[in-house]
């Protein structure tokens, strides 16, 4: 990647992937970190992006991911649903902060469990 595509809202405080990277999957170079946003959508997606109900996306009580778009909420009410998620508080996702390999091997074990 080369530097002049921007996979974060450009609106907003710019705290998610936006519409468009959603849309393609993750794209990430081999050196590239990946966020803990970007994590939710490939789960979701590996999934076949479920139907996610009203009911799991008042279920989330995450402060930092009200700028995010819709799609990008959804995919993580849907990992948080389904027990693939959690936040590092009940308001606290942090959806741009780099995921650590020990918090990709959970996401991993408990997507495949």
């Amino acid at each position: 990647m080369d530097g002049s595509n921007n996979d974060h809202d450009s609106h907003g405080d710019g705290d998610c992937i936006s519409g468009k990277a959603f849309k393609s999957i993750v794209y990430l170079d081999s050196d590239d970190n990946i966020t803990r946003d970007s994590m939710a959508i490939m789960f979701y997606r590996a999934a076949g992006a479920p139907t996610v109900t009203q009911a799991q996306l008042n279920a989330v009580t995450f402060k930092d991911i009200s700028s995010c778009s819709a799609n990008v909420k959804k995919a993580i009410a849907w990992a948080v649903s389904a027990g693939i998620v959690k936040g590092f508080t009940k308001e606290r996702y942090g959806p741009l902060e780099k995921s650590t390999r020990l918090q990709v091997a959970i996401m991993l074990y408990r997507f495949y469990k």
